[in-house]
């Protein structure tokens, strides 16, 4: 699954996106620190190093493998999502037609 991809990485430069999410430096950013918008627990945990005591910058090192783990399971919960509000979305769809909407064995229409 990672292969070619170190084992933590770092946040992109400002204006840049990651290698190898394609995520911007806010998005990454959103995932790892808390904040208000998730509710002060991030999805992934990350450590935060300044280089030698009393610096006033440090680097953030990101596990890739949780990170990717994260992203993977929002794209499966958005895919489900998407099947659901497809189908919803027929039988009304049909329900306004007149007609009815048959479920195939495999759950796709």
């Amino acid at each position: 699954m990672l292969r070619g991809v170190p084992p933590f990485l770092r946040l992109p430069r400002p204006r840049e996106r990651c290698a190898f999410t394609s995520m911007s430096r806010g998005a990454m950013y959103e995932l790892i620190a808390p904040s208000e918008r998730n509710g002060w627990r991030p999805p992934v945990r990350a450590s935060y190093r300044k280089s030698r005591r009393g610096a006033r910058r440090g680097t953030w090192s990101i596990p890739a493998r949780e990170l990717f783990t994260h992203l993977l399971s929002l794209e499966a919960d958005s895919v489900e999502r998407f099947v659901v509000d497809s189908q919803a979305r027929a039988v009304r769809v049909a329900e306004k037609r007149g007609g009815r909407v048959e479920q195939s064995a495999g759950g796709e229409q």
